[in-house]
Order: structure tokens, then sequence, then C-alpha cells
């Protein structure tokens, strides 16, 4: 399991689908088997993957057509964290379920990369956080942080929370969610951060369009590949 990514956010709609599936996009291209997962997933269909599902996504970047349930064993229809969605269908969470499928899923691939799902705080039930559920695993996290204002902070709690949990950290990566020119915050946050949390600053991922005019492949087509954070990350992890 050692050559296994968890990628997780500091927050909800962070960039977590775009970076992980630009880095799954750039280690095929290096040659890489690598393989995708997404064990929780919410405000999606739960009988059948769709085209722009964050599962789907990760699947057409890796060039994989492999089954929901080895995907995303657990999804919900309401878009809310897993231990308020699941009462709503009169279910609640199966841990167990998903533990299976993550240790049956890994070692398919020489590389695999695990999307979380919101923030590493989120409650998967009542009473066990996405952190606590992966702290088992012992799988190194890569945090997606936000470049703009505010990234300090939430940099820095998501890196102090994972430790917590023992969950090693391998570094962080900016997203920017703004086109235009690096304001003064993108310029001076990020490595701060990196540098309060002592872990590798993987750098600025590109602005990408969410693509809601695009077909999905046409999305994962255009996804940045080449940008200096990808390429030092899929040296990382080719180097294992």
């Amino acid at each position: 399991m050692e050559n296994t990514l968890l990628i997780v956010g500091t927050d909800t709609g962070c960039g977590k689908t775009t970076v992980a599936a630009t880095l799954a996009r750039a280690l095929k291209k290096a040659g890489a088997d690598v393989g995708v997962m997404k064990p929780f997933a919410s405000g999606v269909d739960v009988a059948q993957m769709q085209p722009m599902d964050d599962a789907a996504i990760l699947q057409l970047a890796a060039g994989l057509e492999e089954p929901y349930d080895w995907v995303t064993p657990e999804r919900f229809q309401a878009p809310l964290a897993p231990a308020n969605a699941a009462p709503l269908e009169g279910r609640t969470v199966d841990l167990e379920k998903v533990r299976a499928a993550i240790r049956n899923y890994v070692g398919k691939h020489a590389v695999t990369l695990i999307e979380g799902i919101g923030g590493v705080a989120v409650p998967l039930t009542q009473s066990v956080l996405f952190s606590d559920f992966f702290r088992e695993f012992s799988f190194p996290a890569l945090v997606v942080a936000r470049s703009a204002l505010g990234t300090i902070n939430h940099t820095v709690l998501t890196v102090e929370h994972l430790r917590s949990r023992g969950i090693p950290v391998m570094g962080v990566i900016f997203n920017r969610i703004q086109q235009g020119p690096l304001d003064l915050a993108e310029e001076v946050g990020p490595p701060l951060a990196a540098r309060l949390c002592g872990i590798e600053n993987f750098g600025l991922f590109p602005f990408v369009n969410p693509g809601s005019h695009l077909t999905a492949q046409a999305w994962v087509d255009a996804l940045p590949i080449k940008c200096d954070a990808i390429q030092k990350l899929v040296e990382r992890i080719m180097r294992k």
C-alpha cells in the first residue's frame, strides 16, 4: 500500500477532483499504471455513475472503466456529509464495506490515488470523522488548498488535524480559483503556509474552468498535466 496517495482538501470545492484527475492523467502519460478511488461521494446518482461525477472524471483521466462499486462503494443522493446524507435514505454508512473495498482495490494498480470528500474533518457517521477512518491505513496525504487569502489558516488547521490523527502529510498544492495575475495574497500566503507546517510546497496549480460547457472527455483532455506542480508530484511518485 506504500504507493497509495490520499488526496484531501482544506474544504469542499477547493479543487481535489481537478488536482487528482490531472495527477492521474499525468501519471498515465508518464507510463504509470494508476488506479483511482473516491470511496465516499454525496450529491450523486447512487445507481449509475454520471459522466461529470467526480468518480467518472477520475476514471476517465486514468483511462479506466471500472465498476462503480469499486471506485465509490458508499454514495449518497443528498449533497451533504455522509453522516447527514445516509439517514435521509433510511440507512447507515457502511464503513466496513468501504474498508474492505479500499483494501481490495489497493494493489490492483502500481499507483493508487484516493480522493477524499469535503474537508478532513467531515463526519462519515455520528461519531467517526473522515480522518478517524483513514488513520488506520497510514496513507500519506497530499493537501489541496486554495491559493487565495485565508489559505494560511485553512492549510495549517488541516495539516495539524491530519497529524493529530497520525496521518503523514506528503505536502501541499495550492489551487488557483481565479484567472489572471497573482494577487499579493497568492504570492506570499502559500509559501508561508507550507513553511509554518514544515511540509513540501509543490506549488501553484493553475486555474481550471469548471467546464460545464464541455464534454467530460474534452475537459479531461484540457487538464494542465504539464504544469510544474503536477510534474513535481509525478517525479516524486515515480521515484518510489
